[in-house]
């Protein structure tokens, strides 16, 4: 009822005089100009005095925000609420409602404004004006604080070499008051909970990377908005040339009767390695082969080979690069026995004079015998005479 009073008392003024009103102040700069009032004929009203306060607040996009104005007294009166100049309510009607985002809380000291789901248009200086002569005015002033969204200009994964520079940029697209910029590594081994913080801004930049700088990026975003910083993440990829471990140990075959020697050859990069054995420049054929992660892993073993002896080389290449390793077979390492030929004792003989003890002991084997051990214990030596 009021808006339309309100609506109808200014457009009767816009016929009349020809002025268009679009604020409230603008009729009343008119009425003070061109009305004539006798004091005589009226009595004192004191204006309202003002019992709340005026606020600066910066609240988060989607809250809803409650502005209030209170006087000690009201009768007589009415409240006029503007934002940014421009009139958005009068006395208990809303006259301009953004998207129905604005309602009164009306009691009989004033009115608080309310503003729901506030976005970043409702950022303003509004105002409470009390309708008198020589008007009154209560000026809150609100911010919107808008959460930051974030993009990691190189994308979700980024792959450089051992070696050569990271560069990371971290663009804030949207967000007030503007954020501040960190950024945390997580490496490839550990968990968010050790991460740690390894520079500031929106630029990272590491002048030669190491395997150990691999893993999580994390750009960070804080302008207050919650607890919690808003992120953004890159995964970085370290290649690298392969790494060689390469070994031998003796193992026994066939049911335990033979004992050889393996090779075990592993090689770890990224990408993953191709990797082979040689002897000289011939390639060696691999017993097992397995795949752990960027690992590699084959073993060899030297069963049917008559002359082991020699170079052998361990090899692993991948499109960053190539390493080796070798190892050295000695000549008299070669050997390799077999339980069934082993050296057999065919018997021994004793004999003695006033001079000396003989005793003579006869063995065959298939392989060169080296060398025969005696033991003398007294005890032995007795039982042996006893016998023979």
């Amino acid at each position: 009822m009021m808006k339309a009073l309100v609506q109808i008392l200014v457009s009767i003024l816009t016929c009349t005089t020809g002025k268009s009103y679009e604020f409230v102040d603008d009729l009343y700069a008119d009425y003070y100009n061109e009305v004539s009032v006798d004091a005589s004929q009226y009595y004192y009203v004191e204006t309202p005095s003002f019992t709340s306060s005026s606020i600066d607040q910066t609240v988060n996009e989607g809250e809803t925000v409650r502005l209030p104005c209170k006087v000690d007294k009201l009768q007589g009166f009415v409240l006029i609420w503007k934002k940014d100049g421009k009139i958005i309510a009068l006395g208990d009607d809303i006259i301009h409602n953004e998207r129905g985002q604005y309602y009164l809380e009306n009691d009989n000291h004033g009115s608080s404004l309310v503003i729901r789901l506030v976005r970043p248009a409702n950022t303003g200086k509004y105002v409470c004006q009390v309708s008198a002569l020589k008007a009154s005015n209560l000026t809150h002033q609100l911010r919107v604080r808008v959460k930051p969204v974030l993009q990691i200009e190189e994308g979700a994964t980024v792959m450089v070499e051992e070696g050569n520079g990271l560069n990371l940029s971290c663009a804030v697209l949207s967000g007030w008051p503007e954020p501040s910029l960190s950024w945390q590594h997580t490496g490839i081994h550990e968990t968010d909970s050790e991460a740690k913080i390894v520079g500031t801004g929106r630029y990272l930049r590491i002048p030669e990377v190491s395997k150990q700088h691999a893993g999580k990026y994390t750009c960070l975003a804080d302008n207050g908005f919650s607890s919690q910083p808003t992120q953004e993440s890159v995964n970085v990829v370290v290649q690298y040339v392969p790494e060689i471990r390469f070994s031998k140990s003796h193992v026994f075959v066939d049911d335990g009767e033979r004992k050889v020697i393996e090779f075990t050859c592993s090689a770890d990069a990224i990408p993953k390695p191709s990797i082979a054995m040689l002897k000289g420049p011939h390639a060696i054929l691999s017993n097992t082969s397995s795949l752990d992660g960027n690992t590699v892993t084959i073993t060899s073993r030297l069963i049917n080979t008559d002359k082991p002896e020699g170079e052998y080389i361990c090899i692993a290449t991948n499109n960053i690069g190539a390493s080796e390793e070798r190892i050295v077979i000695e000549e008299s390492e070669s050997i390799t026995l077999n339980k069934s030929e082993e050296p057999e004792f065919t018997g021994a003989t004793y004999s003695s004079d006033s001079q000396k003890s003989s005793l003579t002991v006869t063995s065959s084997s298939s392989n060169s015998l080296i060398s025969i051990h005696f033991i003398h214990m007294s005890i032995l030596c007795t039982a042996l005479i006893g016998h023979f």
